[in-house]
């Protein structure tokens, strides 16, 4: 019973997430201002977050699972999503990519954030076998997991995506720690063992790896680009470090 109300609670702070960068304005320089802050909160959830955690658990072996991460999410933008400006017919005049249906940030972003999610759920139920730390995990997976749809939402509004896209693949987002919590659940056993620990924090660095790449590969070389407005995308970006640090200092 706990744990599908944290899982509930964790869901709807995900679609309010969501929310707020839907009723944000939509206009281009708003959305790169969005994109900025995405790939800050990003970057500061592997720094802050994801890593500490991933190499207190697994060691060596989560830089391992941290690179392989970034690779996979590379070979398939590369071979299976297209990547963004992949397809040289429907580019822009400014080099960007001006077709909707070829735009896979989002995508990718949506396949990094849900993996990472999956884990959160499992990391909240094997929390709560734990007397008083289930709330803790449930605050941290919270406040952590409503900018992340924040950042997704925003991701998707910029590629020219529907309302009705974005919010249905937000609630896809939003349900993925539930679908964690039920998938452990179904491994409790597993989880409990000698190896549980060790999986689920290579899990989150393989995550970490995925994060990485949308934000440093996909995310900033385009607003890089942006110079006329550089010193507010810069300092976007170092907003959303910040809130990373921030959330994860108070948790």
């Amino acid at each position: 019973m706990e744990l599908a109300l944290y899982s509930a609670l964790i869901a709807i702070g995900s679609l309010v997430g969501a929310s707020i960068a839907l009723r944000s304005p939509a206009g281009a320089h708003t959305a790169d201002v969005f994109l900025s802050l995405s790939a800050g909160i990003m970057i500061g959830a592997v720094g802050f977050d994801m890593l500490p955690e991933a190499f207190s658990a697994a060691g060596i072996h989560a830089g391992y699972a941290l690179v392989s991460g970034f690779v996979t999410l590379l070979l398939l933008e590369r071979y299976v999503l297209v990547h963004i400006c992949e397809v040289h017919e429907h580019a822009g005049p400014n080099g960007g990519c001006d077709e909707p249906a070829h735009r896979t940030v989002g995508l990718a972003a949506f396949f990094g954030l849900s993996l990472h999610t999956i884990t959160d759920g499992l990391a909240l139920g094997s929390a709560l076998a734990i007397p008083k730390l289930g709330p803790t995990v449930f605050a941290a997976i919270l406040v952590h997991n409503t900018p992340a749809a924040f950042s997704l939402a925003s991701i998707f509004r910029a590629e020219r995506r529907t309302v009705a896209q974005t919010l249905l693949l937000s609630v896809a987002f939003a349900l993925m720690v539930p679908a964690g919590a039920l998938l452990f659940s179904f491994a409790k056993q597993l989880l409990d063992g000698t190896h549980g620990p060790q999986i689920t924090a290579l899990t989150v660095a393989f995550s970490a790896g995925t994060f990485l790449h949308v934000a440093f590969s996909d995310l900033l070389p385009d607003l890089h680009r942006r110079g006329a407005r550089k010193m507010q995308l810069s300092f976007a970006l170092v907003v959303g470090v910040l809130l990373m640090g921030g959330l994860t200092a108070l948790v």
